[in-house]
């Protein structure tokens, strides 16, 4: 019934949906707040509220603060037996989760990008984790609304392509149908975006103040950002949120993948801490556990190559807060999670950089869900395509 109540597209539908919308985004809420919000006569919302409850899909539950009079009955969606999966595929992992309608997560399950874990193999293990949700938790096809997929781009957001990301640690990712992949196994709305903006999609419905003008920010084997002005997602044609990658941070610098020179990631990366850790350790190389270990034991050279790529990192994120004025910055990714003093380096460096006036509004944050936030605003994602 739900799945048929989001797909409906007549005038009349909207109207109800959009009501629909509001009670899910604000619920538990009464009458008299949905008059304020829609505008709409008493008599045409008490309709359309009875033809929402005759269906199913919201419910009485409960009664608010009264004002003297008789205590308000509360009302909100029903939630039922219905699901929606975000997924985050990422160069260094690939994180599933299977939220409510409601949106609230009840289960995510991760796993390691390895230098095995070709397209094949790693749609085979989503495969097998969203068939292990769907087992576990006793639902079906007609009950799962969709699996949203934020990733790293360039993507055809179209087609459903992942065209051709950089760093990958496992060969084949170049133009890989991922949608489609996916709809064959589970012939249910599946949809691309990149990661960045899902993760925005995701902080802003968990918190009202991320509807403005935000910059995200995802460090990792790579830079990731996304970018909101005025409540929309700047968006390219191909979502690649790596561009920011190449930023030119230092004319004539060390040379990058993309061939010029000077690009912040060459700087600010785990590779590019890896690189300098190998150089102060005279080691031909360094792998992610053994440089996660050295950092975590506060060793000097890990210390040091981490505090280069702080301030890279926040002279290169002072550059985008002086260029796009957001008002608040999301910092995401494991140091920014797991290492505070790199979390202070970073906001430091970019608060010397960034222009006095727009160092007084600017806020810097983690965010709510931190490193769930990319896979649970796919799933966002999925539940507002339906309006």
């Amino acid at each position: 019934m739900l799945k048929h109540f989001l797909q409906a597209d007549l005038k009349k539908d909207k109207e109800l949906k959009a009501l629909y919308q509001l009670i899910h985004k604000k619920g538990p809420t009464t009458k008299v707040w949905l008059l304020e919000q829609t505008k709409m006569k008493q008599t045409t919302l008490t309709r359309m509220m009875d033809e929402l409850l005759g269906k199913g899909l919201i419910r009485e539950c409960g009664f608010g603060e009264s004002s003297g009079g008789r205590p308000p009955t509360l009302y909100d969606v029903d939630a039922g037996n219905h699901f929606i999966i975000g997924i985050d595929i990422t160069r260094i992992q690939t994180r599933v989760v299977l939220t409510d309608l409601r949106l609230q997560q009840i289960e995510k399950k991760s796993f390691a990008m390895t230098a095995e874990h070709t397209p094949e193999r790693t749609v085979s293990e989503i495969r097998s984790i969203i068939s292990g949700f769907m087992e576990n938790y006793q639902f079906t096809l007609e009950e799962l609304l969709g699996i949203g997929i934020g990733a790293v781009g360039p993507l055809d957001r179209n087609t459903g392509v992942i065209l051709c990301p950089e760093a990958f640690y496992a060969p084949g990712w170049v133009h890989v149908p991922i949608v489609q992949q996916l709809q064959e196994a589970f012939p249910v709305a599946v949809l691309l975006w990149n990661g960045a903006h899902t993760a925005i999609i995701g902080e802003s419905y968990q918190e009202p103040f991320v509807e403005g003008n935000i910059l995200y920010c995802i460090s990792g084997e790579g830079l990731r950002c996304g970018v909101m002005t005025n409540g929309e997602l700047i968006q390219n044609k191909t979502g690649d949120v790596s561009a920011y990658d190449h930023m030119i941070i230092e004319v004539n610098g060390r040379p990058c993948l993309c061939g010029k020179k000077g690009c912040i990631t060459s700087y600010m990366s785990h590779k590019a801490i890896r690189q300098e850790l190998g150089q102060l350790l005279n080691r031909s190389s360094i792998t992610a556990e053994e440089m996660m270990k050295l950092i975590e034991q506060r060793h000097p050279a890990a210390v040091q190559a981490v505090m280069h790529s702080a301030y890279y990192y926040g002279v290169g994120i002072a550059n985008m807060v002086n260029l796009l004025q957001p008002d608040v910055v999301v910092l995401s990714g494991a140091l920014i999670y797991n290492y505070p003093e790199y979390y202070t380096a970073v906001i430091h460096t970019a608060l010397q950089h960034v222009n006095d006036m727009e160092r007084e509004h600017v806020t810097f944050t983690q965010g709510v869900l931190k490193s769930d936030a990319v896979a649970v605003g796919a799933a966002v994602f999925i539940f507002q395509s339906y309006f």
